[in-house]
């Protein structure tokens, strides 16, 4: 978190009042919060003057305009972005699911979104890159077999990296699948504990300045906390619940045990009610990204005229339910954190890895739960 100056290459301006011109011009531009990658866009709201004209609109932090593999990267980007917004929902959400782009998103919407806790679903992320993964590896297995459909679901991930964006929790998501993927075609059993230690590793030699960013360190400690607790967790949870529901809940669990102390220590307040609203959520923003990119091929197949009315009114049913669940899930109120809370925060945390991590602690409590 903090300031960051980017540099900008301008090469054509659309004014406020649509007269588009040639420019040639740096500009630095000074951001707050999160840093920006390539792929990224900075989306000026206020008109501001460039060469004499109102700009207000998107620039791309691509540096290299006249590459023809960023001309080709940014016209496809554009392209399946107008798609999205004939085929999705007329609320954004579809166009944030896919792209990572929110401006179609009204801002009330990515408000309710983080007081519901449910910030991580907007966030382009390893979910999002194993969602999409998911769906072409049972397209692709039928009649290709498994090792070609692993093959291509890493080709995929990484067309998905270009055009979306090289955020930390993407990158960390294609490394990772590479990594498994390898010891699937080796017939390697790879521990995942293993195998994200690796990706860690890989992740910070190629991309050591990204280790500073919340989404690389959120990206992290959730997916730690998802391998090491869930399944703790679930053994208590099943006890409860059917396995349908424990299996999510432990998850959830899980990722919100690590990333509770960043929450806590950059925000200043963490929302449980996310704990709940994301396991609702999860199965319907899957329905909704798959029937999206069913759409995005449908309409490039040219045979999206005999289900347009079938796609459309499927996604702006799902993500209506979405935006009424997330609505519902933020009117809970936030935990508030002091230093005092925060520190107590940090040892009920440690508190909990202790009863599931040290070996037979003698203590029938601990047995209780192990």
């Amino acid at each position: 978190m903090g300031k960051y100056i980017y540099s900008v290459s301008v090469k054509e301006i659309i004014s406020v009042k649509g007269i588009t011109v040639e420019a040639d011009n740096e500009i630095s531009i000074i951001s707050e919060g999160e840093p920006l990658y390539w792929g990224d866009s900075i989306s000026i709201i206020k008109p501001v003057e460039i060469n004499s004209f109102l700009f207000k609109g998107k620039l791309s932090l691509d540096k290299t305009n006249e590459s023809p593999f960023f001309r080709l990267r940014n016209s496809l980007r554009d392209k399946i972005e107008n798609i999205i917004r004939i085929t999705g929902s007329e609320n954004g959400l579809t166009l944030a699911l896919v792209t990572g782009c929110r401006d179609d998103l009204l801002r009330d919407d990515v408000v309710k979104f983080r007081r519901s806790g449910c910030t991580h679903l907007l966030a382009l992320s390893g979910m999002h890159l194993g969602i999409i993964s998911l769906l072409f590896y049972f397209l692709i297995k039928p009649a290709a077999g498994i090792k070609t459909a692993v093959v291509s679901v890493n080709l995929i991930n990484l067309f998905y990296l270009a055009v979306a964006g090289l955020s930390p929790s993407l990158i960390r998501a294609c490394i990772l699948s590479a990594v498994l993927s390898y010891g699937k075609l080796k017939n390697i059993k790879i521990p995942v504990q293993r195998a994200l230690l690796l990706t860690f590793l890989i992740n910070v030699m190629i991309a050591p300045d990204t280790v500073r960013s919340l989404s690389f360190q959120y990206s992290y400690l959730a997916l730690s906390g998802i391998i090491f607790f869930s399944k703790p967790f679930y053994r208590i949870l099943i006890r409860c619940f059917p396995p349908v529901i424990a299996a999510p809940l432990s998850c959830s669990l899980g990722a919100q045990l690590f990333t509770a102390p960043l929450s806590a220590h950059v925000f200043g307040e963490i929302f449980l009610s996310g704990i709940i609203a994301s396991v609702l959520l999860t199965p319907l923003i899957i329905l909704l990204m798959w029937s999206s990119i069913i759409s995005l091929f449908a309409v490039f197949s040219g045979v999206f005229s005999f289900c347009s009315i079938v796609f459309i009114s499927f996604n702006s049913l799902v993500s209506g339910i979405i935006l009424e669940t997330v609505s519902f899930f933020s009117l809970f109120p936030s935990v508030q954190f002091n230093p005092f809370t925060y520190y107590l925060l940090i040892i009920f945390i440690l508190s909990v890895i202790i009863v599931f991590t040290v070996p037979d602690p003698g203590l029938k409590i601990f047995k209780r739960f192990r």
